[in-house]
């Protein structure tokens, strides 16, 4: 069953699990890859890893994905996946909680149907508020010929990939269910 020593333990082991992978990645992008290369494009290195300069702590935070809002001012923009699965991989002990104490299948149904729902309706509003559409064909914004304002605003934060990380999580509890009583 859940406990706090369990729950710390799962949150420790999630966040800390990449940290030395994504210090490592970060330190030879930003320290040992400038000494390596050369060439006639070699001088836009320097300003993809500019940022990293000042922002290199939003990595080791897990924050990179969210801040700095600017596509430009993000050190190592490619790598915003880790920390949005991160961030989203703290809501499964909520959702397991709540799984665990409904033993009725059918309201457990329910709830995780009511789940999934609002969490399509909460990432459809939030690509709606934002105005840069749901996807980078959609976007409608004329001063964003490359989409990174969708990408660094829309697509890299958590809330665009909530509906369907839940909607992973609801199907692999039905199936354990499945299984189960199989």
């Amino acid at each position: 069953m859940f406990t706090a020593q369990n729950l710390g333990r799962y949150y420790a082991r999630k966040v800390l699990r990449y940290v030395p992978l994504n210090v490592v990645a970060m330190l030879i992008v930003t320290k040992a890859l400038p000494y390596l290369g050369s060439g006639p494009v070699w001088n836009f290195y320097d300003k993809l890893v500019a940022p990293c300069q000042n922002n290199w702590w939003t990595n080791v935070l897990w924050v990179n994905n969210l801040y700095p809002a600017e596509f430009d001012d993000k050190c190592l923009p490619w790598t915003w996946f880790v920390p949005c699965y991160v961030q989203l991989s703290l809501i499964v002990p909520p959702t397991l909680f709540l799984y665990k104490k409904v033993q009725s299948k059918m309201m457990s149904g329910i709830i995780l149907t009511s789940i999934t729902v609002m969490s399509i309706i909460l990432t459809f509003a939030f690509a709606f508020s934002t105005d840069y559409g749901a996807t980078i064909a959609s976007n409608s914004k004329e001063a964003n010929n490359n989409g990174e304002e969708f990408f660094s605003k829309v697509f890299m934060n958590p809330l665009f990939h909530l509906s369907s990380f839940l909607l992973g999580i609801c199907m692999s509890l039905v199936y354990v269910r499945f299984r189960k009583e199989r």
